[in-house]
């Protein structure tokens, strides 16, 4: 039994175009359930592709290594050395090749590039204390508190170079270093 014809078609002519009526509804289920499918695995492909690290670095801090404050060879400059274990959640290999420190009256160096695997690596730091009253206003925290010690990495990765930023909360070698480096 076919649907009752709509105002002004004769019903033999809407019989007649039944068949064609199914193979267009067939079509539109067809169509539906494939970009159905096609949703999902590009949705699948992107997840996959965030897991492996593969659109974004997924950088994330271990525990930290032991530094001491080291002394200078130039005068007035003051260098403190630490080696934070970086983790990189992703699947992928990734370079570091170079560090920069946002604490004021501190800068950041590598003495070689890092390559960080997945699981962790120690992350060699150089910390060099420029404004003694800047870094030590910048690494002051509150009563039970930790320090918070931003840097931004540069990392190369398999489709180019990007940039990141790590906290490393609780560098409290830093701290102590410009403590122990800067005459109150």
């Amino acid at each position: 039994m076919s649907a009752p014809a709509p105002p002004g078609v004769d019903a033999r002519t809407w019989d007649d175009l039944r068949p064609r009526r199914e193979d267009a509804d067939r079509l539109a289920r067809r169509s539906t359930g494939r970009a159905a499918v096609g949703v999902a695995l590009v949705l699948a492909a992107v997840g996959f592709a965030w897991w492996a690290g593969l659109l974004a670095p997924r950088i994330a801090l271990g525990h930290h290594g032991g530094g001491a404050p080291s002394t200078a060879s130039a005068p007035g400059v003051r260098e403190v050395t630490d080696a934070p274990e970086v983790l990189d959640a992703g699947r992928l290999p990734l370079h570091v090749t170079s560090v920069r420190s946002l604490v004021p009256g501190v800068t950041a160096s590598l003495d070689t590039v890092v390559t960080l695997r997945p699981g962790g690596t120690d992350l060699p730091l150089r910390w060099t204390v420029t404004d003694c009253t800047a870094a030590r206003r910048a690494l002051t925290a509150e009563e039970g508190e930790q320090v918070r010690v931003p840097v931004s990495l540069t990392v190369d990765t398999w489709w180019g170079t990007t940039h990141g930023e790590l906290d490393l909360d609780g560098l409290s070698v830093l701290a102590d270093g410009v403590d122990s480096l800067c005459p109150r």
